[in-house]
């Protein structure tokens, strides 16, 4: 008789009574296929030779419909106990070959497993311990590999940050939206997230090339986030088909960094099927924001000057330096010599922080 059953994922230990738990199908994970149930029982010792393992058994529920497995179908509507094959004496492992159990699995459906054990005195496991699994043949999986480089001038388009590899183990499935963060400490409001389709289909990002599924401008927050990115359902199978997200954005001040990354699978706006679970957040590497000075201003797509440059006979550009809106540079000579001017440093402290600005010294 089933005293009480639980949806907690760990038994505690409850003295003089055995204990057990189902090691897979793993807690709330997705499969697309069983062929074995496994877990583990053991006795609680409470004295100094405890009762070996005498029976394992599982009851397996649909929690679509609350029925539970009664060896052939999904129709009891009490718990139905199957016998596993226990391995150990005190303690050891526990195995129940799915069969026709395995077979009977519908796709998209969760299921509930609990195990009981009893021990050699017949005292009965309570209450019981179940786990969560669904049943999906269309699960994705995923690779994220950073392509930040490991600096960016202040205004950027089509910036490279991260790639992602998508591939099904099953059934084809279809991705129709994304949630984007924002890391670092860049401007949010600055900054417009972009996902692409890999063009080719070898993993390299092509700016100009790969089509641009979507883009969004970051929110502030925490973390920042864009809306989510939206698109036409990208059909995702057996070949990894690859996405990448970029950035552009304009006046982020130098030394500050960014990066993009996916919180969690949910992130992921499947028409069907599910995320197959993997450490996340899913990121890039930070790119720090650097200051770029450039006697072309074609170079880091600053706006030419008025009048435009022209080319010197040499091929080089008649105009001087050129540094992103807001930015300044401070120019000291560090060869040669003048009358009355030396090079001097300015050391400034706070807290435990210093740091130094260059400045000239004149002699009046």
């Amino acid at each position: 008789m089933l005293a009480c059953l639980t949806g907690a994922l760990a038994a505690p230990a409850y003295a003089g009574l055995p204990a057990s738990g189902v090691t897979f199908p793993g807690p709330n994970s997705y499969i697309n296929s069983l062929t074995t149930i496994s877990g583990t029982a053991s006795v609680v010792p409470f004295a100094a030779a405890p009762p070996s393992i005498g029976v394992t058994s599982i009851t397996v529920r649909d929690n679509a419909s609350g029925l539970y497995w009664n060896a052939s179908t999904f129709a009891s509507s009490t718990p139905f106990f199957i016998g596993t094959v226990f391995s150990g004496a005190s303690s050891g492992t526990w195995s129940f070959a799915a069969g026709s159990l395995g077979a009977a699995l519908i796709n998209g459906t969760s299921y509930q497993i609990y195990s009981e054990a009893q021990d050699s005195n017949a005292s009965t496991e309570s209450p019981l311990f179940g786990s969560t699994f669904t049943f999906d043949t269309a699960v994705a999986f995923e690779q994220a590999v950073s392509i930040a480089p490991p600096g960016l001038p202040t205004n950027a388009t089509n910036a490279g940050l991260l790639r992602l590899g998508l591939w099904t183990a099953g059934a084809p499935m279809q991705l129709q939206s994304l949630v984007v963060n924002l890391t670092g400490n860049a401007p949010p409001t600055n900054v417009t997230v972009k996902i692409s389709s890999d063009n080719v289909g070898d993993g390299v990002f092509r700016p100009g090339t790969d089509p641009i599924l979507n883009s969004e401008v970051f929110a502030i927050g925490t973390p920042p986030q864009a809306p989510p990115l939206t698109f036409s359902a990208q059909t995702i199978g057996a070949t990894t088909q690859y996405f990448f997200l970029s950035v552009d954005y304009s006046s982020v001040p130098a030394g500050r960094q960014l990066g993009v990354a996916i919180g969690d699978p949910s992130k992921f706006g499947l028409v069907s099927g599910a995320m197959a679970p993997q450490p996340y957040p899913l990121a890039s590497q930070l790119a720090s924001i650097q200051t770029v000075i450039s006697a072309n201003p074609a170079v880091g797509g600053y706006p030419a000057p008025t009048p435009a440059s022209t080319l010197s006979p040499t091929g080089g550009f008649d105009t001087g330096l050129f540094v992103p809106s807001g930015q300044s540079v401070l120019v000291i000579a560090s060869a040669g010599s003048a009358v009355g001017q030396i090079n001097g440093l300015a050391v400034y402290e706070l807290g435990y922080h210093a740091f130094g600005l260059p400045g000239r010294v004149t002699a009046r």
